[in-house]
């Protein structure tokens, strides 16, 4: 499995992981989502390995299978926002407006 991981990812994982079970896992995460060197990082740098599949739901009781699941799959993935600046104590309509403008911004 290490062979389908180009080197500088490795050399990221290795200078930036803990435990070989968190090497392990963005290897794996590499090679299952083709991700590219700088989504790497920005997982690594978000902490995916700690935050991957921690969130409670009862999406499993309440919804279809494949439904549930794919809302799992949902909550699991981390959005990095690192893009938009707020203020410290921001509210929730205050993102929906500085996400709304950069996408504005990029559709011009």
């Amino acid at each position: 499995m290490f062979g389908f991981v180009p080197w500088r990812h490795h050399v990221e994982i290795v200078t930036k992981c803990k435990t070989i079970e968190e090497a392990l896992f963005y290897v794996r995460k590499t090679i299952e989502e083709s991700w590219s060197r700088s989504t790497l990082v920005d997982c690594i740098k978000a902490n995916l390995y700690q935050s991957s599949g921690n969130a409670l739901t009862n999406f499993a009781e309440k919804l279809p299978a494949i439904q549930g699941k794919l809302a799992q799959e949902i909550v699991k993935d981390t959005y990095d926002f690192g893009f938009v600046s707020l203020p410290v104590g921001y509210d929730e309509e205050e993102l929906e407006d500085a996400l709304e403008q950069n996408i504005t911004r990029f559709l011009s």
